[in-house]
């Protein structure tokens, strides 16, 4: 049996869309992170057999899919954001991709309301990406083989394959493997939390899968566009403590200065600009804050990936 678990926190403009978009037989699994209007009565209006699992607090979207997956029955697990939808034949297409490869975590294509289609097929993270894009020319010249992002142009996009990992906006993997993992850190309230699961997966042997034949359409930022300097916040902090955790504390040190270094250019240069004098220099400042809140958090880890 199929379960599809979406994570809410204040979602209620967005979610019915995704609900619709859930095949009939799939059992349906919500989890209300704490959010504060209407999304848990949108849910049951939508369909009502749903499992709605609510919190008290908002303890990240990493806790709010565990709290999903441990109330959830099937033995396939699909992770859906609320402000995603699947398109006809998606989850069918992961599913069999789950059935060829149990030990996988599997990805669709995004896609947006026109049909083009975006590229969330990642490498794996080094910090030199994060300090180049941060600064201000980086995007211009920055090579593709050093990006995070697969471009659309590598053949990937056409015929799928392994990649390093997924965005975590819609995946599928066996309750089991999610499981035996150990789920989602709670250690990230937001970000990184998807490639962190990849990274356990394949400790176990298992690797992640790019199916383009499953198309899911993502609007994206949705919620965090609603809570931006928290969303920025956790980007950052969340990026820090990942490299603690995988690259040891003293590579993370290193990286939380590359990238703070990088961070306090960027505020530099935009906020000299005409018209725009020291307007964004509390962004610095707070870009400061959430890289040393995550070199903070990864010095306390004694976990690592």
């Amino acid at each position: 049996m199929l379960s599809v678990i979406i994570v809410l926190h204040n979602s209620a403009d967005s979610v019915a869309t995704a609900i619709a978009s859930v095949p009939p037989p799939a059992e349906l699994v919500v989890v209300d992170n704490a959010s504060t209007d209407d999304g848990a009565n949108v849910v049951l209006s939508a369909r009502v057999d749903a499992r709605l699992v609510m919190c008290e607090r908002n303890r990240g979207f990493g806790a709010g899919c565990n709290a999903g997956a441990a109330a959830a029955h099937g033995d396939r697990l699909l992770f859906l954001n609320p402000d995603a939808a699947l398109l006809p034949g998606a989850a069918e297409a992961m599913l069999e991709a789950i059935d060829r490869e149990p030990s996988a975590i599997v990805g669709p294509a995004y896609v947006t309301a026109d049909g083009a289609i975006l590229g969330n097929c990642r490498r794996r993270s080094r910090p030199l990406q994060d300090v180049l894009e941060l600064l201000p020319a980086a995007q211009r010249w920055m090579p593709n083989e050093i990006r995070r992002d697969v471009p659309l142009s590598d053949p990937l996009y056409t015929l799928g394959g392994p990649v390093a990992y997924v965005q975590g906006a819609c995946f599928a993997v066996t309750h089991d493997t999610f499981s035996r993992a150990g789920g989602f850190d709670e250690d990230f309230f937001l970000y990184a939390e998807e490639e962190t699961l990849a990274d356990r997966v394949r400790a176990l042997g298992g690797r992640s899968l790019f199916v383009p034949e499953s198309g899911v359409w993502h609007a994206g930022g949705t919620s965090t566009m609603k809570v931006a300097p928290l969303a920025v916040h956790h980007l950052y902090r969340s990026r820090v403590l990942f490299y603690a955790k995988r690259d040891g504390k003293l590579a993370a040190a290193l990286t939380a200065l590359a990238i703070g270094m990088a961070a306090a250019t960027k505020a530099a240069v935009v906020a000299v600009r005409p018209g725009n004098e020291g307007a964004n220099l509390g962004y610095g400042l707070h870009w400061l804050c959430s890289v040393g809140s995550g070199l903070a958090a990864g010095l306390r880890a004694t976990a690592r990936l």
